[in-house]
C-alpha cells in the first residue's frame, strides 16, 4: 500500500512540480556545481566527480552523478606574457528517479579580479538540459488512455549566473541557475530558477582548523539550508564534519586527501515520519593536477 502510495505521489509530482536541482552534500567542496564563479578559483586544473543515492530504502531512488573538471587559462600576448586569466571549466550531471531522467551539460567560465589578499570571481554558465520522461503504462483497459503521456523528452538551452569572493580562509558567494525556464505542454513540465548562497570562515585552533560553512538553497515556495561544521587537520590530510539541513536531515562528512587525490564520503540521515531510517549516501573523487597561482592563494577547501 506504501509502495502505490508513493507511486501515486511521485506521478503527481513529476506532472505537476517543476523539476528541482539536486542536493550534493559536497557542495561543500569546490567547485561548486551550481556557481560557475567557483571554477577555477583554488585549483589551476582539477577534475572531480561525484555520485549520490538518496532513499536507496526505496525502489526506483534518486541517484545522481556529476563530474567537472575546470582549470584557471592564461591568455597571452604576443610577447608571451599573461594579459589575463579565466577560470573555465565542464560539467555534467545527471539524476534518474523511477522513469523520470535529467540531465545538464555546462561550460562554466568566469573572470577574477584581484586584491590584495582576495579574489572576485564573476561567471555565467551556457549549457543544455535534457529532461526525459518514459515508463511502461498499464491502464485498466486494452485502450492506451489519452490523458496518461508516453515517452517525452524536453531539450533546451540552459543559462546560470553566479559571483563568488574568496582568499586564504573564507568564501562568499551567490549564484542563480536555469534563468531561461521552458515547459513542455505534454508533460507540464518546467525547470524553475534556483537561488543559491554559500559561505564559510576557517578559524585556525593550534595547528588544526575549524571550519563553518553554509549553503542556502531557494526555488518556488521551497527554502532549505545546510548548516555544517568541518574539523581539519594540518595540510587538510583530513577532515570530518557533521550538520543539519534545516527541517530534512542530519549530515556527516569524512574527507581524506593523499597527495592529489581527495576522496570524500556524506552520509545524510532524513527525517521522516512515514519512515525514520531514510538515508542518503554520497561519494566524491577529486584529482587536483595543479595548484593555483593566480594570487598565491592555498589550496582552501
Amino acid at each position: 500500500m506504501k509502495r502505490i502510495l508513493l507511486s501515486h505521489f511521485v506521478f503527481c509530482s513529476m506532472f505537476i512540480n517543476a523539476q528541482q536541482d539536486p542536493l550534493f552534500s559536497s557542495d561543500v567542496f569546490t567547485p561548486i556545481y551550481n556557481n560557475p564563479a567557483s571554477v577555477g578559483t583554488w585549483n589551476v586544473f582539477s577534475a572531480n566527480m561525484a555520485y549520490r543515492n538518496q532513499w536507496p530504502e526505496v525502489s526506483n531512488s534518486y541517484q545522481s552523478f556529476l563530474a567537472t573538471s575546470e582549470a584557471e587559462v592564461c591568455f597571452s600576448n604576443t610577447s608571451g606574457a599573461c594579459n589575463f586569466k579565466l577560470g573555465m571549466g565542464l560539467s555534467f550531471m545527471f539524476e534518474q528517479f523511477g522513469g523520470s531522467k535529467f540531465s545538464m551539460f555546462n561550460v562554466p567560465i568566469n573572470y577574477g579580479i584581484n586584491f590584495e589578499n582576495s579574489v572576485l570571481t564573476i561567471g555565467v554558465s551556457p549549457g543544455l538540459k535534457s529532461y526525459l520522461f518514459g515508463v511502461d503504462w498499464i491502464p485498466p483497459q486494452t485502450l492506451q488512455d489519452s490523458l496518461i503521456p508516453g515517452s517525452s523528452r524536453v531539450i533546451s538551452f540552459d543559462m546560470g549566473v553566479g559571483v563568488m569572493w574568496y582568499g586564504d580562509n573564507f568564501f562568499v558567494g551567490a549564484s542563480i541557475t536555469h534563468l531561461i525556464n521552458p515547459s513542455s505542454s505534454l508533460t507540464n513540465f518546467s525547470t524553475a530558477r534556483h537561488y543559491y548562497a554559500h559561505g564559510g570562515y576557517r578559524f585556525k585552533a593550534k595547528n588544526n582548523y575549524i571550519f563553518p560553512i553554509i549553503k542556502m538553497y531557494a526555488v518556488d515556495a521551497f527554502f532549505t539550508a545546510d548548516i555544517l561544521c568541518f574539523y581539519q587537520t594540518k595540510n587538510e590530510y583530513f577532515s570530518v564534519g557533521a550538520g543539519y539541513r534545516l527541517g530534512a536531515a542530519y549530515l556527516i562528512s569524512v574527507a581524506a586527501k593523499y597527495k592529489k587525490i581527495r576522496l570524500a564520503y556524506h552520509f545524510d540521515l532524513y527525517r521522516s515520519k512515514i519512515d525514520p531510517l531514510r538515508t542518503g549516501h554520497e561519494f566524491r573523487l577529486s584529482y587536483i593536477f595543479s595548484k593555483q597561482d593566480r594570487t598565491g592563494i592555498n589550496e582552501g577547501i
